[in-house]
Order: structure tokens, then C-alpha cells, then sequence
């Protein structure tokens, strides 16, 4: 979970000088870990999440900064970067139960012009194919690429 990750959602926006992360126990209303974002080795004090992945059992979160970085945190250890050579903006991604693997999707799609306003005819060009990863498995912490999944993506 974050706190004060995303100021400019603040009513009435305001920034947060310290943003923190932490292991939630939200049955029981309690912090379990917490650390400043500030305080991660390797992270600007302020990168803004992107986007946050937990194992089914919630002791293991891949978290993605804006900075392009990707951050694994297992409970009761300290977060660590984790050298995943995407970027990591609108990338939907999922940890293995024991958070040993990710997931990564690569959002290939075709190129050329987007038609929803003229709608198709003569006017709008079919798109163009591209080819290219379609996801990617990696795993944690090292941040080895294990497998490749190639595809089309045609329309």
C-alpha cells in the first residue's frame, strides 16, 4: 500500500514531503512494515508508483516506480531493486505464488491510425502488423529474463 504517493489526488492537493510504503494487516487496522520511499537505496525521494503486485499470500510486492525502476519487497526484509529492463508505465505485470517469477506483459500492438472518430472506410488505413514480444517472465530478485513469448499483433 502507499501513503501520500499521489498528491495531486489530494483534496485539496497538497505534497507529501516524506511518501511511505508499507505491509498493511488490514483486518486488524495495523501497520505491519513500513519505510519511507525516501528511503529506498537507489530511489529518488519522489518516485511515484506506478503500480503495485502482490503474491497470493501478500508477503511478496513488486512495486513499479515512475522512474522506470522496479522494487520487489518481501515482508520482514528490506525493499530491493530489481533490474527488470522494462518500462514499467501502463505494463500490467503479476508475481507467482512465493514471489519468485513475474510476469510481464509488453502491450505489443499494431501501428498506424487510430479510427474510432471517422470510423473505417477509405479514409482510415488499415493498421500496420507488428511483431515482437507479447510477455516476458522474469525471475526475482535477480531480475533474469527466463522466457520470451513472440507474437503478432495485427490489429
Amino acid at each position: 500500500m502507499g501513503f501520500g504517493t499521489k498528491g495531486v489526488l489530494y483534496r485539496p492537493i497538497h505534497s507529501d514531503p516524506q511518501p511511505t510504503i508499507a505491509f498493511v494487516d488490514a483486518s486488524g487496522g495495523k501497520i505491519v512494515q513500513s519505510i519511507a520511499i525516501a528511503d529506498l537505496a537507489g530511489i529518488a525521494a519522489n518516485s511515484r508508483i506506478d503500480g503495485v503486485a502482490s503474491d497470493p499470500d501478500g508477503r511478496h510486492v513488486l512495486i513499479t516506480l515512475a522512474s522506470s525502476q522496479w522494487v520487489l519487497w518481501v515482508l520482514g526484509q528490506s525493499p530491493r531493486l530489481v533490474p527488470i529492463d522494462v518500462k514499467p508505465w501502463m505494463t500490467p505485470y503479476a508475481l507467482s505464488p512465493g514471489g519468485k517469477t513475474a510476469l510481464v506483459m509488453k502491450n505489443l500492438s499494431a501501428t498506424g491510425m487510430i479510427c474510432e472518430h471517422i470510423g473505417h472506410g477509405p479514409q482510415c488505413p488499415p493498421p500496420t502488423p507488428r511483431s515482437g514480444a507479447i510477455a516476458e517472465l522474469y525471475e526475482l530478485p535477480s531480475g533474469k529474463l527466463r522466457w520470451t513469448l513472440d507474437g503478432i499483433a495485427e490489429t
